[in-house]
């Protein structure tokens, strides 16, 4: 993969594969059923590669990267019966643009980040945006000094506080762990040195009950990635470090999820199984236990799914995630990839739905986590697909008993 990246600069570790050949697969039973709440159409948004959050009354939203009324993305509503409406376009000025994440809903409040723009025209903003007044705050504006590009979506404490990372800039040029809040203004954590601590930071951070942050870089300049860890103290610590080697896993693209027991767990886009023939592997996820031991926990066959770059969400002993791809009989497939879940006890994975992009599926589900509801139901979004090809949202319900 020797470090692709996506639109939004993110490392894609299904990317390079996924571009050779875009060959539609054989339609496939599911066992949930899809329904397509909204289709975008650039004027309401396209390229959802933020995921979505959902209020108690089934409101719906989210971002989109570009589209919206300057093609320089959004934020969407869609209200339970369907109707999807524009909440916010964002211009690439003072307000920012391309917001690559998914936001943070807190009360009336949404809270998120963008990717370029600001007053320093370049670098992307901090926002929080009023849902019910369309009131848009601009909170911080990031610099070169600062860090710049903060694609992955921003983490929030008990105490107001919130954490996020930079791709790029900071004091040695390959990011920063930062820190913000409304009273004590933006605070550089950490600074990566893309060395042996990684660089190029583009995932979602998680935080454990002792407020440790955790997270993933997938490049540096002697390894495929890290998984690291930052106390409150500020102490930085490399957890593993992923080898520069033929089908070692490698590029760990997804935020982790973290059990109540310490143990760590995330995916890895390349690597495992030589599924594909290509010698780069189909990707797998692994666990970190508490007491620091790495293990494989799953390789991807190709055909339960090959490329996962998605953050990982964890509900009971269950891990919720998607792929972007597929591969049958040495074939790579752009199917439109898959969502799973992993049996933490059974250590087995079950293929919920596979989306298959002839058939005007969302396909490409992006790098956030599906929401699972209590009912069942998993929710999520994709970067294309949809009728008109320019992403969707969709909702996957369990078979009936």
């Amino acid at each position: 993969m020797s470090n692709v990246k996506g639109k939004t600069g993110r490392v894609i570790a299904a990317a390079l594969p996924l571009a050779i050949a875009l060959i539609s697969g054989a339609a496939q039973a599911n066992p949930y059923s899809e329904t397509v709440l909204h289709s975008f159409n650039n004027a309401d948004g396209e390229r959802l590669y933020g995921g979505i959050v959902r209020d108690k009354l089934g409101n719906t939203y989210g971002t989109a990267w570009i589209g919206g009324a300057n093609n320089l993305g959004d934020i969407y509503k869609i209200a339970p019966d369907g109707t999807t409406t524009v909440l916010y376009s964002f211009t690439g000025g003072l307000d920012g643009g391309n917001p690559p994440n998914t936001p943070i809903l807190e009360g009336n409040f949404l809270y998120g980040t963008t990717e370029s723009g600001g007053s320093s025209g370049f670098y992307g903003t901090l926002y929080r945006f009023n849902i019910k007044t369309g009131k848009m705050t601009i909170l911080f504006n990031f610099t070169q000094t600062s860090g710049g590009f903060p694609i992955g979506a921003l983490l929030r404490d008990g105490s107001g506080n919130f954490y996020g990372t930079t791709q790029k800039f900071g004091a040695d040029a390959a990011g920063v762990i930062f820190q913000f809040s409304v009273k004590a203004g933006y605070k550089i954590l950490y600074s990566f040195t893309n060395g042996a601590d990684g660089g190029d930071p583009t995932s979602d951070l998680s935080l454990d009950q002792a407020g440790n942050v955790y997270g993933v870089t997938n490049s540096g300049n002697s390894n495929n990635g890290t998984v690291f860890k930052l106390t409150p103290a500020g102490v930085f610590t490399t957890l593993y470090t992923f080898p520069n080697a033929d089908l070692a896993p490698s590029y760990p693209n997804g935020g982790l999820a973290i059990d109540k027991n310490g143990n760590i767990y995330g995916t890895y886009g390349l690597g495992g199984t030589d599924c594909d023939g290509t010698g780069r592997g189909c990707g797998g996820i692994f666990e970190i236990t508490a007491a620091g031991r790495y293990v494989a926990l799953h390789n991807f066959a190709g055909t339960d799914g090959a490329y996962p770059i998605s953050d990982l969400r964890l509900k009971g002993r269950t891990l919720y995630g998607t792929t972007e791809g597929l591969v049958s009989g040495g074939t790579q497939t752009t199917d439109g990839g898959n969502v799973w879940t992993f049996s933490l006890g059974k250590k087995t994975l079950n293929v919920l739905y596979q989306f298959n992009s002839s058939l005007n599926d969302p396909f490409f589900p992006n790098g956030a986590a599906p929401l699972a509801d209590s009912s069942g139901n998993v929710f999520g979004a994709s970067l294309y697909g949809g009728t008109n090809s320019d992403g969707a949202v969709y909702e996957l319900s369990p078979p009936a008993n």
